[in-house]
C-alpha cells in the first residue's frame, strides 16, 4: 500500500452544535483545516499514488459547501429559520447529519468516496488504480481535531 496526504487549509466557517450544553450551541466560527489520506496499491506513470495538481475538483467541492458558510445538522430545529434568514444572501448553509469535527470528517470521507469512486472526478489512468482514502483529519482552529479511517479492512 503506498499513501499520500493533501491538506486544505484556512477554511473559514461557521458551525453549531444545537444539542450541546453549552457555548458550542450557539453559531460560533473557526479556520478549519482537512487533512486527506489517500491509498492505493499502485503508483501511476509519474510515481505519485495521486497527482495533487489533478485534485482541482476536490479543492472546488469543499470551496462550495464550507468555504465562508455555516454548518449546521440536518436535524437542527432552527434550520428552516436559518434557511429562510440565510437564503444564499445572508450566508451559504452546509447540511450535514453531524456539525462536529467527527461529523464533518465521516461527511467528507463518505461523500468524497463516492466521488472518487462513481463521480469520474479520475482520469482514465488513475481510475483503474482504486485510489481510496485511507482517513481524513478535520482540525480546528490548530489545535483540536478529529480524525475519521475508512472502515473497510485496509493491507
Amino acid at each position: 500500500m503506498i499513501t499520500c496526504t493533501k491538506k486544505y487549509t484556512d477554511l473559514p466557517f461557521a458551525h453549531r452544535q444545537w444539542k450541546h450544553p453549552g457555548h458550542c450551541s450557539q453559531i460560533h466560527g473557526h479556520n478549519f483545516t482537512f487533512v486527506f489520506e489517500f491509498w492505493s496499491y499502485s503508483k501511476d506513470r509519474v510515481g505519485f499514488t495521486v497527482d495533487f495538481g489533478k485534485l482541482k475538483w476536490l479543492k472546488k467541492w469543499i470551496d462550495e459547501r464550507f468555504d465562508h458558510t455555516c454548518v449546521l445538522c440536518e436535524d437542527d430545529p432552527l434550520l428552516e429559520e436559518f434557511k429562510k434568514m440565510g437564503d444564499g444572501k445572508a450566508f451559504n448553509i452546509t447540511e450535514v447529519p453531524d456539525a462536529s469535527c467527527e461529523g464533518i470528517a465521516k461527511y467528507l470521507f463518505d461523500n468524497v468516496s463516492i466521488l472518487l469512486k462513481h463521480g469520474n472526478v479520475l482520469d482514465k489512468e488513475d481510475s483503474h488504480r482504486n485510489i481510496k482514502i485511507r482517513k481524513i483529519e478535520v482540525i480546528e482552529d490548530g489545535k483540536n481535531s478529529a480524525t475519521f479511517t475508512n472502515p473497510e479492512r485496509l493491507p
